[in-house]
């Protein structure tokens, strides 16, 4: 199981913000029924496992908020690719839903488990056109989750009544916002964010987050999800994890070093892939018990988790030795139930940001060079920083990726003269002068790969055999030995020479 997990692939469609795919098919199961006596009787039941998962990542949300940014529709939209809503009141034939929230491994579990529940809360309420769920996380502050009139500026903004400034302060133009968006609805223009405002405001928000690809808005009913709409205050249907379920956990030495109160910050953005929320889809054929389902709702505490933790579950989440993946066998989910559903889920892949220094033919730094990077069916495009540097955010890395890469464009000049024809043109794509195969993981399947190749050919060194590629090494950088430190020596000192 633990090898599988390592070669697990990124599969699915991934966005900057989340990912939607399919989970592995189980295989059927053979059944043996035996003849019974009065007192006994056979049971059969289909086994409960994903069929699918969508995940909406912390990059959605303001840190500590429960509110979800316009940003969160490119999800939404994944998530109605995997799972068509359905019309009418009868029971549902497609995949059945269930929301599940996460914190990251820092700060106190009780507090965690209300706020990933929060957010589980207000992901289920846009599904279902909520708005009254909505009222209550808008209404009842918990922390750092206060919802303000910056929260109602955003959404004015994305259903098209502009409020100006997103600063949280009823100015001219944000009350105009206000008194358009209330002719609009047939509620009296009072330019106040007042309840049957809010209630109206929310539910057109929600029709621009939920939409499908061809930007139609679209909703699910209750009985959509797994408990069908039977659980009481949603059981079954939405859950808040907390932070017993973290899919990355630092090393023992990462851990001490963020602990220190001056690297919060590091350890905020360090912790950004643990913070997510998770959609499951299960087979329809399933039939559950609301009262029998083990996760607390996300009104109750976490000692309804706790009960279903592994023994060693409070030591699992907490850094020891190196850093720990959940999809790499590092075990590092607490609740042994979750571990059950998400085993090998493409949506609990860790995401990482990645940095890489573009340099031309002679080894100097390109700055504003276009660029394209293909990871798995993860494609980013932008354009080199001042440094030379691709920045890119929340990937879910993979082994290897591919990078193509160019020269910068030259100063403009004036066009040149052209007909009319050939200005409606669309201009031809652009290509790239440079191509290289990128390797992020130690861990690879070719026999003999380590660390330092991984370094040398990333640096150019590519041939087939390694003896000959620490020898050009060597050679090039006048250098005595090959290891970490005179590779990262050698890398360092060139793009140092640019800076002089």
């Amino acid at each position: 199981m633990e090898d599988a997990k390592r070669s697990l692939p990124v599969v699915g469609t991934v966005t900057d913000g989340g990912i939607a795919a399919d989970h592995r098919v189980q295989p059927d199961v053979a059944l043996l029924v035996a003849p019974t006596h009065a007192r006994a009787f056979n049971t059969v039941r289909p086994l409960l496992h994903p069929n699918a998962c969508c995940r909406l990542d912390d990059l959605r949300f303001d840190f500590d908020s429960s509110f979800v940014l316009p940003t969160g529709a490119a999800e939404f939209a994944l998530l109605a690719a995997k799972r068509a809503p359905e019309v009418g009141t009868g029971p549902a034939t497609g995949l059945l839903l269930s929301v599940f929230g996460h914190a990251d491994p820092t700060g106190e579990d009780d507090y965690n488990k209300t706020l990933a529940g929060r957010r589980a809360s207000a992901v289920y309420a846009v599904l279902i056109r909520d708005a009254d769920r909505w009222e209550k996380l808008y209404s009842n502050g918990f922390g750092g989750d206060v919802w303000s009139l910056r929260h109602v500026q955003l959404m004015l903004g994305a259903v098209g009544n502009d409020p100006g400034e997103t600063d949280g302060q009823l100015g001219t133009r944000t009350q105009t916002a206000l008194r358009d968006f209330q002719q609009s609805e047939g509620i009296p223009s009072s330019g106040a964010a007042d309840k049957a405002t809010r209630k109206a405001l929310f539910l057109a928000y929600m029709d621009t987050l939920c939409r499908d690809a061809s930007g139609q808005p679209f909703q699910y009913r209750k009985q959509d999800f797994l408990s069908r709409g039977t659980g009481a205050d949603g059981k079954a249907d939405l859950q808040g994890c907390g932070e017993f379920n973290p899919v990355l956990v630092f090393s023992e030495k990462l851990g001490k070093e963020f602990k220190k109160p001056e690297r919060k910050a590091d350890r905020d953005a360090a912790n950004v892939t643990n913070r997510r929320v998770l959609i499951f889809m299960f087979d329809p054929k399933l039939e559950i018990d609301a009262t029998k389902w083990p996760c607390p709702t996300v009104e109750e505490g976490a000692a309804g988790c706790r009960k279903k933790f592994w023994k060693d579950g409070d030591e699992r989440r907490q850094p020891k030795g190196g850093q720990r993946e959940f999809l790499k066998g590092g075990g590092t989910f607490a609740c042994n139930f979750y571990e059950r559903l998400a085993a090998s889920s493409p949506c609990e892949g860790v995401r990482q940001a990645l940095r890489i220094f573009l340099l031309d033919g002679e080894g100097k730094r390109l700055a504003g060079a276009p660029y394209r990077l293909t990871m798995g069916p993860q494609i980013r495009e932008g354009i080199s920083t001042e440094q030379g540097a691709l920045i890119e955010q929340s990937l879910i890395i993979g082994a290897s990726c591919t990078l193509e890469w160019g020269v910068p464009d030259p100063p403009s000049n004036p066009p040149a003269p052209a007909d009319a024809a050939a200005s409606s043109a669309p201009p031809a794509p652009r290509p790239f002068k440079f191509s290289r195969e990128i390797l992020l993981s130690t861990e690879r399947e070719s026999e003999g790969d380590t660390h330092l190749d991984r370094q040398l050919h990333n640096l150019g060194f590519t041939e087939d055999e390694r003896k000959r590629n620490q020898a050009m090494f060597k050679f090039e950088y006048a250098s005595e030995a090959v290891n970490s430190s005179t590779i990262d020596t050698a890398h360092r000192q060139g793009l140092e020479k640019q800076l002089v």
